[in-house]
This record gives structure tokens, C-alpha cells and sequence, in this order.
């Protein structure tokens, strides 16, 4: 069934929403997903920006200023078009790039859990709706097998076989019932609108089908650690840092360019006393360039950076742990609910 995003679905009572329709229903449409995958792609540019460094940076612009080695002390008016092209820097373009590829990769893990949490969320409130619906349903009945026994009083209560305390406790009962209808149904609603704000999705109710709900049913498994958010967003702030360990210490060493320029003035008399048959001029210098002292920015930098990487190293072990522990849960709290499950069906049969 295809999901329009921008338009709501209607489900009659005869095609009731289905928890599986609800869950993809919720993924396509929900603006949390849209707003982290867009934050993905927009890291996915600062990639490229850091790839740029490999290839020509070419600048034009207007030159002029003071000179003290010309008589009247003026650097003459000139257009400049200068390239600068980088042969080899000590892997600091490398590093940029790892930095921006780990930043990416944390967050592909945050869209990663986001889409776990809108799914979690959406099963969840699709699982209330259903469980409120059945609660409304068995409270009905119930206030209708209360009504005809409260008939059945008042009749013994009117021909005299019947006291009126009796004929009070059966309407009191009945009262207490339609409290619980009245409860179930608020509860119903609440869930069916949370239901609708997270997957855009109009409807009058859900299937109630058991076999839907065995189907998504959480097993206690082996950890993949490909497949769960958090630990690779730890993993990627580690390669993040690791990164940034890297090129904090290439950024002390030297880098070689290649940088031409073209000159050319635009007065054909720049300097007192000269006249200019060529008013361009051409230039090719190869630099090495390297920071001697940068207030301690360098040195900071990098015990930054070694604070980080070992701050990413505990995140992981940090994630393991909430993972180990969010599994024994889930397993323990599945066994208690399976065990509550059979007290309550022999409880039925009885």
C-alpha cells in the first residue's frame, strides 16, 4: 500500500490500519527522519569542501598599497589572477577528509536511531490503540451484562422480593461500569491521536490480529554490532578522533605549493619615471610553508584531540553496557509478560 506524505489516508472500519502499514506509514512521513537525513546529506557536502584541497584554489582581485622601495612610496594599482595548487601537504588534506567521513557516519547512526525511535514509538501507540479497543469492547459487554442483572433487581425490587440496598449496589455497579466504558474510551482516543500525528494516517481503527503482533515479536539476540545505532555512533567518534589526533599533528608540518600568478598594472606608467611597453607580468614560485608558533593554538589542539579519543573510547564501552542492559530487560520483562499471559488465560477458562 503506497503512503502518500502529504496527503492523509482514510481507513474504513472494514480495512482497518494494520500495525506494519502504521510502522512504514510512519517512517515515510514523520519530519524527525526527513530533518536527520537531511543533516546526513548536508555532511555528506562537507566532505567534498575537504576534497577541494587536492585540486587548484584560483583567486582574482585588485592590488595596491604603499611600497618603500619605489620614490613616491606607492605600490601601483594592478588586477592579479593567482593559482595555487597544493603537491603535498603531510597528509593534512587526507585527515581533513577521515574527520568528515566519521562525522558523516555519526550521523547516519543518529538517522539510524531516529528511525528506530519512530518505529518503537508508532508499534507501541498502534499496540495501545489495539489494547484500549479490546478494553472497550470486553467493558461494553460487560456493562450490558450489569444492565439486564440491574432489570432483573429493580423487577424483584418493585414486586417486593428484592431489597433496595440491592437495587442501589446494581445501579452503583452499573454506574462504576460506564466510569470504566467512559475511561477506556478517553484512553482510546488519546492513543488513536498519537497514532495519527506519527504516521499522518486518518483512521477509525486498527486490525486486532495476534498473529500481526507474534510476527514483530522482540527476541533477546545476539548483539550485531553493524546493526545498532548507538555503538556505531560510538565507533564513528572514535574514528573522529582519531582522525583529529592525525591532522592536529600534520598541521605542524610543512606544506609545498605551486603558486603562478599574472600581474597586470593598470596605469601604463606604474612607477615615477618608467614607462611600461608590457604592463603584465608573469610569476611561478614553488613555497614551503610550515607554522613555527601559533600561541599554543597547536599544542592545545592536540591535547584536545587525544582528550577526545579517549573520551570516544569510553563512549563505546559506555554503549556496550546500556545495550547488554536494555537486552537482559527486554528478556526478563518478556518472560514476566509471558507468564502474566498464562495466569490470565487460565484465569479466563476458569
Amino acid at each position: 500500500m503506497e503512503i502518500n506524505q502529504h496527503a492523509s489516508v482514510y481507513y474504513p472500519q472494514k480495512n482497518a490500519l494494520e500495525i506494519n502499514v502504521a510502522v512504514q506509514a510512519a517512517i515515510q512521513w514523520h519530519p524527525s527522519i526527513e530533518a536527520a537525513a537531511n543533516e546526513l546529506k548536508t555532511q555528506q557536502r562537507h566532505i567534498d569542501v575537504a576534497k577541494a584541497a587536492y585540486y587548484p584554489q584560483i583567486n582574482a582581485g585588485l592590488r595596491g598599497g604603499y611600497d618603500s622601495s619605489q620614490q613616491d612610496n606607492r605600490s601601483p594599482p594592478s588586477a592579479v589572477l593567482s593559482v595555487s595548487q597544493m603537491l603535498y601537504d603531510f597528509g593534512k588534506t587526507k585527515n581533513a577528509i577521515n574527520v568528515e567521513k566519521s562525522s558523516s557516519f555519526i550521523y547516519q547512526a543518529a538517522l539510524l536511531q531516529v528511525i528506530d525511535d519512530i518505529i518503537q514509538q508508532t508499534a507501541f501507540a498502534v499496540i495501545e490503540v489495539q489494547r484500549f479497543q479490546q478494553l472497550v469492547l470486553a467493558v461494553k459487554d460487560m456493562e450490558a451484562g450489569i444492565n439486564t442483572l440491574a432489570e432483573l433487581v429493580n423487577q424483584r425490587h418493585v414486586q417486593g422480593a428484592g431489597t433496595r440496598s440491592d437495587l442501589v449496589q446494581s445501579y452503583s455497579k452499573l454506574e462504576a461500569a460506564k466510569a470504566r466504558r467512559i475511561e477506556y474510551q478517553t484512553q482510546l482516543e488519546r492513543w488513536k491521536s498519537r497514532v495519527s500525528v506519527l504516521t499522518g494516517i486518518s483512521f477509525n481503527e486498527v486490525s486486532i490480529d495476534d498473529a500481526n503482533i507474534a510476527s514483530i515479536e522482540c527476541q533477546a539476540i545476539a548483539i550485531e554490532e553493524s546493526l545498532i545505532p548507538q555503538l556505531m555512533q560510538a565507533k564513528a567518534k572514535k574514528e573522529r578522533a582519531e582522525a583529529e589526533l592525525s591532522a592536529s599533528k600534520a598541521n605542524q608540518l610543512p606544506t609545498l605549493t605551486l603558486d603562478p600568478s599574472v600581474r597586470h598594472y593598470v596605469d601604463d606608467r606604474p612607477y615615477t619615471g618608467s614607462v611600461m611597453d608590457d604592463r603584465t607580468r608573469y610569476e611561478v614560485h614553488l613555497n614551503l610553508s610550515m607554522p613555527l608558533y601559533q600561541g599554543g593554538s597547536m599544542r592545545a589542539r592536540n591535547h584536545a584531540a587525544q582528550h577526545a579519543l579517549s573520551a570516544a573510547e569510553a563512549g563505546i564501552a559506555s554503549a556496550m553496557l546500556a545495550i547488554r542492559q536494555a537486552l537482559q530487560e527486554s528478556s526478563s520483562q518478556q518472560s514476566f509478560l509471558r507468564q502474566h499471559q498464562q495466569v490470565l488465560q487460565n484465569r479466563e477458562i476458569l
